[in-house]
């Protein structure tokens, strides 16, 4: 016998790819320069809303069958 639990989370964090600036620096066209430009995962906020789901499983444990 074993317990199965479902979890789920939203979670606020600092957007990765801008660092919380809420801009990051692109080429243009041409490639030959940068140009600063409003972050496109977090769309200038800084911020990014993270959902998480998933479970946890525990089961019993079988020392005859246990590999050290």
């Amino acid at each position: 016998m074993g317990k199965r639990t479902e979890f789920a989370r939203d979670t606020i964090e600092v957007c990765r790819n801008c660092k919380a600036e809420g801009s990051v620096y692109g080429r243009t066209e041409d490639g030959r320069s940068h140009v600063l430009e409003i972050c496109p995962v977090c769309c200038g906020s800084g911020l990014v809303r993270k959902h998480i789901e998933g479970f946890v499983a525990v089961e019993p444990h079988n020392k005859t069958t246990a590999r050290p």
